[in-house]
C-alpha cells in the first residue's frame, strides 16, 4: 500500500538517527536548488569497517563503493567470485557484499569456498547482492552461507541498516550527517515516455555528491554500449549463458540510474534467453540498444547539469 499512497518520504526499520535526519532534511528542503551537505564535523557512521565489495558490473561496482566510503568504510573492490576468494584469503574483513551472477565464478560459489576455508573470514557477515527479489534466491543465498541478501538498486541507506544490523558500531566512528538533497529531478518532467525516472534520479543525487554521479553516469554510458554490441556477438556465436549474464547486469545498472525502461527490456532479454529464437532475441537487443541512446542521451543532460552543493 505504500507505493500507491502519497508520502513525502519511506524510512526502513531499523530506524537510524542519520536516515531519520536526511528524510527530513529533504522534506523540508526547498523545492528548487541543491541544499548544503550537513556536516557535524564527526567521523562518519562506520569510519574504518574494512569491506570486501565483490560486484562486475562497472556502474554498480563505483555508485556501491561511494556509497560506502561516504558511510566511512574502507572498501576493497574484487570484479568476480575468484577474486573475492583471492582477497579473502590475504586480509581480514568486517563484511563482504557479494554480487550473485559474474563471471569466472558466482557469487553462491565464492561464499562457500570462503566458508569452508578456515582464517580470516569464515564468520564474517556476507551479504548478497541480487537483482532478482525471489524467495528462491533468498533460500540459495542462506544456504550458500551468507547472512541475508539485498535487492538491487542498492540505495545508501540501505547499505547503511545492513552496516547497523551486522556490525559493533562501538569500533567505529559516529553518525555523519553528510547528506546532499538535490532537486535536480527537476530537470525531467514526469511524463510518459521520460528514459531516466525523477524520483530515482533524485533520490540518486541524495545519495551522492555530484561529481560521483557524474562519474557513474560517465562510467554508465561510455561502457554499456559496448557490453551491447557483446550481446549481439554472444547471439551470433551462441553464447547464450554470457548473454543473459550481461542482460542481468545490464538490469541492475540501469535501474540504478533510473533507467527504468531500459530496465525492463534488459530483464525480458535475460528471461527470453535460452528460450526464444535467435530472430525473437536479435529484436530483443535491438530494442534495449534503441533504448539505451534515449537513456544515455537523458543520463548525459541530468549529468551536465548538476551542481555541487555550496
Amino acid at each position: 500500500a505504500a507505493q500507491n499512497a502519497q508520502f513525502d518520504a519511506v524510512l526502513f526499520k531499523p530506524l537510524i538517527q542519520s536516515s531519520l535526519l536526511q528524510a527530513v532534511s529533504n522534506v523540508l528542503a526547498p523545492a528548487s536548488g541543491a541544499q548544503s551537505p550537513v556536516n557535524s564535523g564527526r567521523p562518519a557512521r562506520f569510519t574504518g569497517a574494512r569491506v570486501l565489495l565483490v560486484e562486475d558490473n562497472e556502474t554498480n561496482l563505483y555508485a556501491a563503493t561511494s556509497m560506502l566510503t561516504q558511510l566511512g568504510c574502507i572498501v576493497t573492490q574484487a570484479r568476480s567470485g575468484l577474486d573475492a576468494i583471492r582477497d579473502a584469503s590475504m586480509q581480514g574483513f568486517d563484511m563482504i557484499f557479494m554480487d550473485m551472477q559474474m563471471p569466472e565464478m558466482d557469487g553462491l560459489t565464492a561464499t562457500r569456498h570462503i566458508r569452508a576455508a578456515p582464517g580470516l573470514n569464515q564468520t564474517v557477515p556476507i551479504l548478497a547482492l541480487t537483482a532478482n527479489a525471489f524467495a528462491e534466491d533468498a533460500r540459495r543465498c542462506v544456504e550458500a552461507g551468507m547472512n541475508e541478501h539485498l535487492t538491487k538498486p542498492i540505495r545508501k541507506h540501505v547499505l547503511e541498516a545492513a552496516l547497523g544490523r551486522h556490525l559493533d558500531e562501538t569500533r567505529f566512528g559516529q553518525a555523519d550527517l553528510d547528506a546532499q538533497a538535490s532537486g535536480l529531478a527537476q530537470q525531467l518532467q514526469p511524463e510518459s515516455g521520460t528514459p531516466v525516472s525523477t524520483e530515482t534520479w533524485g533520490n540518486l543525487c541524495s545519495d551522492m555528491p555530484a561529481t560521483a554521479v557524474r562519474r557513474l553516469v560517465e562510467t554508465f554510458v561510455t561502457g554499456q554500449p559496448a557490453e551491447l554490441d557483446a550481446m549481439r556477438r554472444d547471439l551470433e556465436t551462441g553464447a547464450i549463458e554470457d548473454l543473459k549474464r550481461r542482460a542481468h547486469s545490464l538490469k541492475g545498472a540501469a535501474r540504478l540510474l533510473g533507467a527504468d525502461r531500459l530496465g525492463e527490456l534488459a530483464e525480458s532479454l535475460e528471461a527470453q534467453a535460452g528460450t526464444a529464437d535467435k530472430a525473437a532475441l536479435t529484436a530483443e537487443v535491438d530494442r534495449a540498444g534503441i533504448e539505451l541512446e534515449r537513456s544515455c542521451a537523458a543520463l548525459r543532460t541530468l549529468s551536465a547539469g548538476l551542481k555541487e552543493a555550496a
